[in-house]
């Protein structure tokens, strides 16, 4: 089981998978969740995630939504401007989490 436990709410197919790939010396594992239809079923779970990362589009929403939940107040949120730059995400991941 990994340590880190990552939320991508977004249409990027691929970047959960190649962000993995990028952070798993560090133990991160990215899920990802289509659209805001099926992430507040996510997030309101007990499922424990150690960072949500939204794209922009999804943001604002989102935002609100995850502090009114008990269990996210202090959760990191990350919002993913497009063009993306994974190494420079892999970075902000890691500096966000103190990894």
């Amino acid at each position: 089981m990994s340590s880190h436990r990552i939320l991508y709410v977004g249409d990027e197919i691929t970047l959960p998978g190649l962000l993995t790939a990028a952070l798993k010396p560090v133990e991160c594992h990215v899920v990802r969740c289509p659209d805001n239809l099926f992430s507040r079923t996510f997030l309101e779970s007990d499922i424990k995630y150690t960072l949500l990362m939204f794209d922009e589009s999804l943001a604002d929403a989102e935002t609100k939504f995850v502090r009114s939940l008990k269990h996210h107040e202090q959760t990191p949120v990350v919002v993913l401007k497009k063009p993306m730059d994974l190494d420079a995400l892999a970075q902000t991941v890691r500096r966000v989490l103190k990894i």
